[in-house]
């Protein structure tokens, strides 16, 4: 974008450096823009009033960026001042490379915001050397009758034919300006600029080298006009000038178009364009800013001084993540079919398409019934997806008749097994068992009401047939011989009944009868050497015989 240019002899003769007996000018300086430098020596105070005054520029600046450019010493040292703002230490470029050369941007300064800002730079040590100051105005500044630079970069130059654009461009004596030019040793080669304004001026860098070199200059429709730059006869050596006048104008206020064409290039010359100059009018219009490489020296207007917009950097950092996340959740979407509904008239509709995130997508079986027709639901092609459990099993309801098996499924539980067939007990002939000693079988037979009859008779009737026991019942290791006598346990029969009672009186005790076991037809059974005994009030009861009787022999 154009720059506005405040040459030094303009700002002296402004009174914009101060007091003017610290500030000392010179002239012919062949890299100097306008041959002119101004120098503020802080070691010698001058002479005259105001000597003892500190120097000091003050500047109003009607654009974002100010800088400072002039030849470096290695003793110098500023402050500055923004808008009446405290004072602070400039942050300047004396590099080693950069000490006693001119066009070098001793120190730059960004402006936050776009609108007028006074300014006071402060020389406190060393020697100053000031070339000019420039700035890049905001695109709404109405300039008048100010100085507007514009470089070599500019988009609104226009290129034909063969140019060498050469960026940090560098010569032994200094830097043009923002250290670019562009260059050609093509006859023909041309480049043409539109501006708004007067008193043009076109800049570069010329090197007295053998060879011959000339160009034509056209404003507007005009008569071309022809420039000889190097007619041969030039002492050849190896000096640059900076910030050489190729072409100068004064032009009538209002639109103009230049053109310039180089005619003649032989030996080792070569046409090297820097910049333009103008002077701008109230209809002169800036554009944005183009990227311009940054100068060495920086400073910004903000309190923490920083040279990059941290609100910028931040607000990328959270775009670069949200994009990132938005690119993360579309890959991991999926398609789901969600089927409509089919209408009475029974007309299917068009499943429609709907995108859901796999997160909150739930796992459909794979048809479903609508209406009597089927309808397929997508589960993606994720073979890791999420399955749903099967549901618990209901078993069906009881059904009359045996329970069939079914060819798959659910089976029922299996029966229980059988309960065991209780046995009878066997006596053991590992041992001795105590049974009562041998005794006549008899009938018991309790009186009614508890109050016996001696000498009544059993119930009279034949016996039930016995059966001998089954072969299981039978003891499974080999016995002894039996003895003489065995107990045979009769099935319960019906008691007689009653008799009529005598007088007398009530016994505490119940009375028992013996009854022979030929009376009862029951034979004595020769496995136990024993008698049938019966609980007394019950038939067949009565209390067991005294003494032991010996277990079989072993």
């Amino acid at each position: 974008m154009p720059g506005v240019i405040m040459d030094d002899a303009e700002l002296l003769q402004d009174s914009r450096l101060s007091p003017t007996q610290r500030w000392q000018i010179r002239t012919n300086q062949d890299g100097a823009f306008n041959r002119t430098l101004t120098v503020c020596d802080m070691a010698s105070n001058g002479t005259g009033p105001g000597s003892s005054t500190a120097p000091s520029i003050d500047l109003t600046i009607y654009g974002t960026r100010v800088s400072l450019i002039g030849r470096p010493t290695a003793d110098l040292r500023m402050n500055y001042s923004v808008d009446g703002s405290s004072v602070r230490p400039a942050i300047l470029n004396t590099s080693q490379s950069a000490i006693g050369k001119d066009g070098v941007v001793i120190w730059d300064l960004d402006l936050q915001t776009s609108s007028s800002h006074h300014l006071r730079i402060l020389p406190v040590a060393g020697s100053l050397f000031l070339d000019y100051l420039s700035y890049v105005p905001y695109s709404n500044y109405a300039s008048t009758r100010d100085t507007v630079s514009v470089d070599n970069r500019d988009p609104q130059v226009k290129y034909s034919g063969t140019w060498t654009n050469d960026e940090n461009f560098s010569t032994p004596a200094g830097f043009p300006l923002n250290s670019t030019v562009s260059r050609t040793n093509t006859p023909g080669a041309s480049f043409r600029f539109n501006f708004t304004g007067s008193t043009l001026g076109v800049f570069g860098l010329q090197r007295p080298v053998a060879g011959t070199l000339s160009a034509s200059y056209q404003i507007d429709n005009e008569a071309a006009e022809d420039r000889v730059h190097f007619n041969g006869s030039q002492s050849v050596g190896d000096r640059w000038s900076l910030s050489s006048p190729l072409y100068t104008k004064d032009l009538v206020p209002g639109s103009h178009m230049v053109t310039v064409t180089v005619k003649e290039v032989t030996g080792s010359q070569e046409y090297i364009f820097d910049y333009m100059t103008f002077e701008a009018t109230s209809r002169t219009q800036f554009v944005p800013p183009s990227s311009i490489t940054p100068p060495s020296g920086r400073d910004s207007s903000s309190s923490s001084g920083s040279r990059f917009n941290i609100g910028a950097i931040v607000g990328s950092i959270i775009a670069f993540m949200l994009v990132a996340y938005v690119i993360r959740w579309m890959c991991r979407r999926r398609t789901v079919y969600t089927p409509q509904p089919v209408s009475n008239n029974n007309q299917t509709y068009v499943l429609e398409t709907t995108q859901v995130t796999t997160a909150y997508v739930q796992a459909y079986p794979a048809q479903q019934n609508y209406g009597g027709q089927q309808a397929h639901v997508g589960q993606g092609n994720r073979q890791d997806s999420w399955q749903a459990p099967p549901p618990p099993y209901v078993p069906p309801p009881p059904q009359e008749g045996p329970l069939q098996p079914q060819a798959s499924g659910w089976q029922p539980p299996p029966a229980p097994p059988p309960m065991p067939t209780p046995q009878p007990w066997q006596p053991n002939t590992a041992g001795e068992v105590s049974i009562p000693e041998p005794a006549p079988a008899v009938w018991h037979q309790p009186h009614v009401n508890a109050q016996p009859q001696i000498g009544g008779s059993p119930p009279t009737g034949p016996a039930p047939p016995q059966s001998p026991p089954p072969p299981s019942l039978l003891p499974l290791m080999p016995q002894p011989p039996p003895p003489a006598a065995s107990v045979l346990h009769a099935p319960p029969r019906s008691p007689p009944p009653p008799q009529a009672r005598e007088a007398g009186p009530r016994s505490e005790s119940p009375e028992f009868e013996e009854v022979p076991l030929e009376q009862l037809g029951l034979a004595p059974n020769p496995a136990l050497n024993t008698t049938t005994t019966t609980r007394p009030n019950e038939p067949g009861g009565g209390p067991p015989p005294s003494g032991n009787v010996p277990g079989p022999a072993a």
